[in-house]
């Protein structure tokens, strides 16, 4: 078993801690990028797509935005998706695969 002092514990706890944060926060945006283009918010604010949003607007990545838009498409489809996603038992490039 390896031990580790105090500060190198301590620093892997926060990055563990992020991680699950990162998560749940990921799930979380997804779940609204359902609801917004669902809602058509997107139309409303400007942009004639989710994915335009997307890459304008929230500033991601062309992948990182279509990864996003495909699970939420499959949430919205499936919603028992979501709670797969949520226990991590499905990860966002395994939900791309179900679309």
């Amino acid at each position: 078993m390896l031990h580790y002092d105090r500060d190198e514990s301590a620093l892997l706890t926060e990055v563990k801690d992020l991680v699950d944060w990162e998560h749940g926060a990921t799930c979380d945006i997804v779940e609204r990028l359902g609801k917004i283009e669902g809602d058509g918010l997107h139309l409303k604010a400007g942009y004639n797509s989710l994915f335009a949003y997307c890459t304008i607007a929230l500033e991601y990545s062309d992948d990182s935005a279509m990864r996003r838009i495909r699970a939420a498409r499959v949430l919205r489809r499936y919603p028992k998706a979501r709670k797969l996603l949520r226990e991590r038992r499905l990860t966002l490039s395994a939900i791309c695969l179900l679309s």
